[in-house]
């Protein structure tokens, strides 16, 4: 089969689900993850025979199905067998039609076996990209001991919304003339809300408009010696004299 235009003006309609398909696939995401909208697909245990799941979106190996908002599956869970566990899983099952081509996705259970310590039940996996008929996701484990259901646990990934992740973030901060230390080294920590302890910044003075403030910062920024990140905040290190000007500055970082 020849290229094809996808975004473009042509004598006939002719693009298909599996073209969009191709290009999620290849630009946003070839796994199966949950978006950051709405409820998120969140479950509720309305009793030990049923778990709804609630209103959400996602992607599997660029195929996009939701669940529409104020909607929601209710799913049964079998009875448990006394004296027993058993593990159910609730999964996006993906299915296509090999005669027709017709796709379809829907939620539902694969129920376990009962044993000591309760395992497990396989599931189906596939690649939707080359063709496969049967590709399932799983959402929830959901743990049955004895007659009930004793947890539920979310095994999906989420896929951070692009608007909230950037490859590199910028704050700023005050290293102040408060120091802790009667002699060199000196140290100080500073709050920088959001940076991490894995983090590798780039830190410089931010100058002061008034020339004389100016030359002062630059003398006291001279005395820092090292910066090294903590969760949520960094340590300043003044290895001989610490400053006496409180000094303004921007960290960039790069994920």
């Amino acid at each position: 089969m020849a290229i094809k235009l996808i975004t473009g003006l042509r004598e006939a309609e002719d693009i298909q689900s599996e073209d969009d398909g191709a290009r999620i696939y290849g630009t946003i995401s070839s796994g199966d993850r949950v978006l950051e909208v709405g409820e998120k697909f969140a479950y509720q245990i309305i009793s030990n025979n049923c778990v709804r799941i609630k209103s959400g979106e996602l992607l599997m190996q660029g195929r996009h199905a939701r669940q529409a908002p104020n909607t929601y599956t209710d799913l049964t869970i079998n009875n448990g067998t006394q004296g027993m566990k058993r593990n159910d899983l609730i999964v996006a099952r993906y299915t296509k039609n090999s005669s027709t081509g017709v796709e379809n996705l829907e939620l539902t259970v694969i129920e376990g076996t009962p044993s000591s310590t309760g395992v497990d039940p396989e599931i189906t996996t596939g690649n939707i990209f080359e063709g496969c008929t049967l590709h399932e996701m799983p959402l929830y484990r959901v743990k049955i001991d004895g007659l009930s259901i004793s947890s539920v646990s979310a095994l999906f990934t989420t896929l951070e919304n692009l608007e909230n992740h950037s490859l590199s973030k910028l704050y700023s901060a005050t290293i102040s003339t408060n120091w802790s230390g009667s002699s060199a080294p000196y140290t100080q920590n500073v709050t920088v809300t959001g940076i991490l302890s894995d983090d590798s910044p780039i830190v410089d003075v931010v100058l002061d408009t008034d020339s004389e403030t100016a030359l002062n910062q630059l003398e006291a920024w001279g005395c820092v010696s090292k910066i090294t990140t903590g969760t949520d905040q960094i340590t300043v290190t003044c290895l001989e004299d610490k400053p006496e000007t409180a000094i303004s500055i921007q960290i960039k970082v790069v994920r």
